[in-house]
Parts: structure tokens; C-alpha cells; sequence
């Protein structure tokens, strides 16, 4: 009885275990998910502030993706997601937090990072992109590019706001410089001036 009790609570605790991990990575590409994304984001912008320390955020929306599932399929397009997903492993930092929010939008929160940092970073996220080869005849021609918006913590004017409320804000003005890259075309990146229209 002491042995199959012991069986039981190992596979109990084994599924407990893969449970916690589903909960926070995403299955296809093994990054982290928008939820543990928003979660770790507080903690890292709450040291910011209380440390006064640069920290930045990256929204990457990877361009015309939609044509990538219509002219090669849907097995090519996760192919191509996991492949977009080891470029930002490779070019994250120890400390960076790199995750999956869904479909083909990834987002970088990068602490100790100003907005020339980040946008170095990005740049050579963009310059990888492109040299994604799959080993696949019927998408030999397939060319990944991505829209980037950036910005920074402003710690002037944000007295007395919640950290959940400094990171919604982080988030809305990289989404506002990404879609105004996608207005100007694609394969940018802009870093929010506070002149894009949501």
C-alpha cells in the first residue's frame, strides 16, 4: 500500500508540475504566454520604479502572417512561428522576458534597457527574420519580416499609478508605434513619440 500511495502522489505532483508549466508557456513555441507575460512585467517594472532603472518594451507583429497559413498551410506556419521563437531566444539577454500574446504577436520586456538598447536589439531581431530559410521546396520563396514598436518606462508624471497600470500603458504605446508601422509598410520599427493614433 506505501508503494502504490507513493506511485499516486509522485504522478499527482508530476501532473501538478505539468500543469504550472501549460499555464505559463505556450505550447507550440515554448516561449512564455501572454499571461505569464503580464504577470512577470509587474514584478520587473515595480523594481524599475523603485530603483529608478531604464526598462523598455518590444511589440513584434510578424507581417502579411495570414498569407503565410493561406499559401503554405497551417503545419508551415507553426514551423515558421517556432523558428521566429528561437531568433528571440537567441537575441534575448538573461532578465528579458520573451513571450507568445497569441497568433503572430510577440512581446520583450527588457529591464536595464533604454530605447537605443532595445532598438538595436530589434534591429537585429528584424535582420534574422529575414534570413529564416526553411528546408521546404513548396516555401523556398517565403520571406518572414515583422513590424516592431517600442518605448520606455517615463517615470516623470506616473506618481501614485499601480505597476499593472504602468505596464497597461507600456503595452497600449508599443501596439500604437507597431500598427503605425503597419500603416507605413512593413519590415519597421518605431519607437512611440506620443504622435501615433491609435
Amino acid at each position: 500500500m506505501n508503494c502504490v500511495l507513493r506511485t499516486a502522489l509522485q504522478e499527482a505532483e508530476g501532473l501538478k508540475q505539468k500543469y504550472e508549466q501549460l499555464s505559463s508557456v505556450d505550447e507550440l513555441t515554448g516561449l512564455n504566454n501572454r499571461r505569464y507575460f503580464f504577470d512577470e512585467a509587474e514584478a520587473l517594472v515595480s523594481r524599475a520604479v523603485r530603483y529608478e532603472l531604464p526598462c523598455s518594451l518590444m511589440l513584434m507583429d510578424v507581417d502579411f502572417f495570414k498569407r503565410v497559413n493561406d499559401n503554405w498551410g497551417h503545419a508551415i506556419g507553426d514551423r515558421v512561428l517556432c523558428m521566429i521563437a528561437d531568433v528571440l531566444k537567441d537575441e534575448i539577454r538573461s532578465g528579458d522576458v520573451v513571450a507568445r500574446l497569441g497568433g503572430e504577436e510577440f512581446v520583450i520586456l527588457l529591464p536595464n534597457t533604454g530605447e537605443e538598447g532595445t532598438e538595436l536589439i530589434a534591429q537585429r531581431i528584424q535582420e534574422r527574420l529575414v534570413r529564416i530559410e526553411l528546408k521546404d521546396e513548396a516555401a523556398a520563396n517565403l520571406e518572414i519580416t515583422a513590424c516592431i514598436g517600442i518605448t520606455r518606462l517615463r517615470l516623470e508624471g506616473q506618481e501614485g499609478r499601480s505597476e499593472s497600470e504602468l505596464v497597461d500603458q507600456l503595452y497600449t504605446e508599443t501596439d500604437r508605434a507597431m500598427y503605425q508601422c503597419k500603416r507605413e509598410g512593413r519590415n519597421r520599427r518605431k519607437v512611440f513619440d506620443g504622435s501615433e493614433n491609435g
